[in-house]
């Protein structure tokens, strides 16, 4: 019987983040799936993974992603740790205070967040997808997509940050012409994110 010394064995490191970038191929290859985590999550029979810090939540997740490219299946990895949750429910949507103006930040941030993944899937499909991909440009280049997203929001809310319809082409004809706030593109994201496919 082979016996491997203790010292050889490969326990990997305590935040999957740091194995990912020092050894990503010990990462994938020692990856535990625990009681089919993986299929249940890429077949949408899961779609909440809840635990304490340290049980696997953010590994499951840079598995699914970086082992997302053998066609199965698309996947990007999001981190919402900087966004200012306490703030939220201020941000000025248009709405007056209460439920509705949360929802509706809460709408912008995941929908825009959701467009930027599944246009970097090369197999989506979509209308106008160079016009929306330009808008997509336009808010990351704002930090919109970025890890400080969050405070990103919070300049946002102050409807001094315009898409001017010269830029955005043909996509916002029934505005008029003129420059749309901030907000003004939640529907507009909405409809988007219904439309798109991808196999």
């Amino acid at each position: 019987m082979d016996q491997t010394p203790f010292t050889k064995l490969y326990f990997g490191k305590s935040d999957p983040n740091h194995e990912l970038r020092s050894n990503p191929e010990d990462f994938i290859k020692s990856y535990v799936d625990v009681n089919g985590a993986i299929e249940r999550v890429v077949s949408g029979e899961v779609n909440l993974i809840l635990g304490p810090k340290g049980t696997g939540k953010s590994a499951l997740g840079l598995y699914i992603e970086k082992t997302s490219m053998k066609g199965r299946y698309f996947a990007r990895m999001k981190n919402a740790s900087h966004l200012p949750l306490a703030e939220i429910p201020q941000l000025k949507t248009g709405e007056p205070q209460g439920a509705v103006r949360t929802r509706n930040a809460w709408r912008f941030i995941l929908l825009s967040n959701y467009l930027d993944v599944a246009l970097s899937d090369p197999e989506t499909k979509i209308s106008q997808i160079r016009d929306i991909r330009r808008v997509i440009k336009g808010l990351r280049d704002f930090g919109f997509m970025a890890a400080d997203s969050g405070h990103s929001l919070l300049k946002a809310h102050g409807a001094k940050f315009t898409f001017p319809t010269s830029q955005v082409g043909s996509l916002f004809k029934e505005e008029g012409g003129r420059e749309l706030g901030i907000y003004t593109l939640l529907p507009y994201l909405e409809r988007w994110a219904k439309s798109l496919t991808s196999p």
